[in-house]
């Protein structure tokens, strides 16, 4: 609905009268603009005529700094008229003539310096009235910005800049000199150039925004494409404007690129859809192809779109690996297919057959390593495992048959326990060596291994067997041993008062009433697990004493030394 006239009549007189205002002030300023130009290049030295040539350098002197003094005196008074500006120039035009009469003979550089003075003071004078003139274009360029009327405010800032730069070219000793002015009013011109065009720039940004928010690609792009051309036309063609945004350019080149690679982001998370559903049913190869095509998808926007969000060398690295994994878990299924049958074989002691499979079957796990490293289907202890087993072949059916004839049942669960403690023999089938002190027989018991070395021995005879073989816990131990109260150590042990000080072979005792040779004496034993880095140690040895056996004795030792008193004995369990 339109406002009353009596309404909006004062509104209207108000524009009119501020409009009348600026037209007169420009007018006014205009004028003197004019007359500006007009006036000329240099400063107008006082004519040689009226200086009587043969008066004295120190006439010539006196008189230029009485003209100076009177100019002064005036100037701080606020007289500086043209007359009063005549008599600074005359006092320069002296004292150009005294330091051309005095240069002969002196050297002194205090003339030129009181010269380049009074030039100075000239230059400030006829500069002064200039700077105002630039000060008041620009306050009537800004007022004109203000209001909206871009034309004008473009020509008073012109205004600005021709006197500013008049300044700078014929009065440069003047206070009223500035470079940083000139290109402040450059500025402000391409300011006043590029503004509707970065205007247009944002608003086109706000319309991308909200195609964004609408779904609406397409539009979105266009009006994206369109505010980044219209900014890097800006930024060649304004490089020095205030609208010159190099930060803003980059962030919109990058929504530009995250929008035209979200189809390629919707078909990755597809692919790796299609791939994590074909590996769940065991269709590696089909999954690997998935992924590898996930990889080539993920290049083509890495490539075509580097600033998109999608962007991305970890995510290109991450979908290659899973496709060489998906691949590797094919050879890895035939890998543990053929495990298996080895290591049935070995287990059944058919050596013959695990003979055959064994070269094979490391050939194959050693390759895989090499080209599938990240893979844990088939690890380094796998590895490990079929290289022993493969170099220890000619040895397996003994050391099972010394194994599994000498195995007595201890505890719940069907585990069974070595009826002697491991001999030197055993040991060193195992281990191809033996660190015993005392090797006087093969029989005698393996002793100076560290614990850690009969974890290792466990584990070995634990492939080679196809079972799990470990140290006895200490209440398998103690179980194993039973009632000592009415039992004869001497007939059972080996102990300080029978062995001479000295271990002997094993077995060579009577068993105690559950079958197990040597529990107590001829060398303590390891039972399973470390406190605070120490290794128990159950049974007690040749060197300990009847009394003391008979108590069981149980003991600490450092799990990493060797002690020709210390060995062990193992348990098997499916």
């Amino acid at each position: 609905m339109r406002a009353p006239f009596g309404k909006t009549f004062p509104i209207m007189m108000k524009l009119v009268k501020t409009l009348l205002v600026i037209l007169a002030a420009a007018a006014v300023i205009g004028f003197f603009y004019f007359l500006t130009l007009m006036s000329p290049g240099k400063s107008v030295k006082a004519p040689s005529e009226y200086i009587d040539p043969s008066v004295e350098s120190s006439q010539l002197l006196k008189e230029s700094e009485e003209l100076e003094a009177e100019f002064e005196k005036s100037a701080s008074v606020g007289i500086v008229s043209a007359a009063e500006v005549d008599k600074l120039r005359k006092a320069i035009r002296l004292q150009e003539i005294y330091i051309e009469k005095a240069r002969a003979t002196s050297s002194d550089r205090a003339p030129m310096n009181r010269l380049t003075r009074l030039r100075a003071r000239l230059h400030n004078v006829e500069a002064e009235p200039l700077s105002r003139l630039v000060a008041d274009f620009e306050k009537n360029a800004r007022t004109a910005e203000e209001s909206g009327d871009s034309d004008a405010a473009d020509r008073f800032y012109r205004q600005a800049y021709d006197i500013q730069d008049k300044i700078n070219r014929n009065y440069w000793l003047s206070d009223f000199k500035s470079v940083t002015k000139v290109v402040e009013i450059d500025k402000a011109i391409k300011n006043l150039q590029v503004r509707p065009m970065y205007e247009e720039s944002l608003a086109a940004e706000k319309r991308a925004k909200e195609a964004v928010s609408k779904s609406d690609w397409k539009a979105a792009v266009a009006e994206y494409e369109k505010a980044v051309q219209i900014s890097r036309d800006i930024s060649l063609k304004f490089p020095t404007s205030g609208y010159n945004d190099y930060m803003r350019i980059q962030r919109m080149r990058g929504e530009l690129d995250s929008l035209k690679s979200s189809d390629l982001k919707v078909e990755i998370e597809k692919l790796l859809g299609e791939a994590g559903e074909l590996q769940k049913k065991g269709e590696f190869a089909a999954a690997s192809d998935k992924y590898a095509m996930a990889a080539v998808r993920q290049k083509d926007i890495n490539e075509l779109f580097p600033r998109s969000i999608h962007a991305s060398e970890e995510k290109l690295s991450e979908y290659s690996n899973l496709s060489t994994e998906a691949k590797s878990r094919i050879y890895a299924a035939e890998i543990s297919a053929l495990d298996k049958e080895f290591t049935e074989a070995v287990r059944a002691s058919d050596i013959s057959k695990a003979s055959d499979l064994s070269a094979n079957l490391v050939a194959r796990v050693e390759q895989f390593r090499k080209d599938f490293p990240r893979n844990s289907d088939i690890t380094s202890e796998d590895l490990i495992r079929v290289r022993y087993l493969n170099f220890t072949i000619r040895h397996i059916a003994e050391i099972q048959k010394l194994v599994k004839s000498d195995l007595l049942a201890v505890g719940s669960g069907g585990k069974k326990m070595l009826k002697t403690e491991v001999t030197q023999k055993l040991y060193s089938l195992v281990m191809q060596e033996n660190p015993s002190r005392n090797q006087s027989s093969e029989d005698n018991p393996v002793e100076s291994a560290t614990y850690q070395e009969a974890m290792t021995f466990c584990q070995r005879l634990g492939w080679i067997l196809g079972m799990r073989v470990s140290l006895p816990a200490e209440s398998e131990f103690v179980e194993a041993v039973g009632n000592l109260r009415y039992a004869d150590i001497d007939a059972i042990s080996w102990n300080a008062s029978n062995s001479g000080g000295s271990i002997h072979p094993v077995a060579a005792k009577k068993a105690n009433d559950k079958g197990f040779f040597d529990l107590l004496g001829n060398v303590g034993e390891f039972v399973l697990g470390e406190e605070e880095g120490g290794a128990t140690v159950l049974g007690g040895s040749s060197q300990t004493s009847a009394d003391a056996i008979s108590s069981l004795p149980r003991a600490k030792a450092d799990a990493n030394q060797r002690n020709r008193m210390t060995g062990f004995r193992i348990t098997v369990s499916e």
